[in-house]
């Protein structure tokens, strides 16, 4: 398990369907909000819409943590921050 590989990033959020997480291989994740669905008109929402929002910046969240763990000095220690903004921003939307 500690082998596997993700899927190559960048993940984004579908256009067409907001409940949809893609990357450049395809489809990643269909999300849905906590309960369960009963049509694709459940899908979209603002449950679902910021379900796929983190699940599209897992990539980005998890390259900001590595550059965290691997930061030496002020310059690494601020690019690693500046790659933390980066992803908080795109998992929660914000501007």
């Amino acid at each position: 398990m500690g082998d596997a590989k993700h899927t190559p990033g960048p993940w984004k959020v579908g256009t067409n369907h907001s409940a949809a997480v893609w990357a450049t291989a395809g489809l990643i994740a269909s999300v849905y909000p906590g309960e369960p669905a009963t049509s694709a008109d459940d899908c979209d929402g603002p449950v679902s819409d910021a379900n796929a929002r983190l699940i599209a910046a897992a990539p980005d969240l998890l390259a900001a943590c590595i550059a965290f763990r691997d930061a030496q000095g002020l310059t690494s220690l601020g690019e690693a921050h500046t790659k933390a903004r980066e992803a908080i921003s795109k998992a929660t939307g914000a501007a």
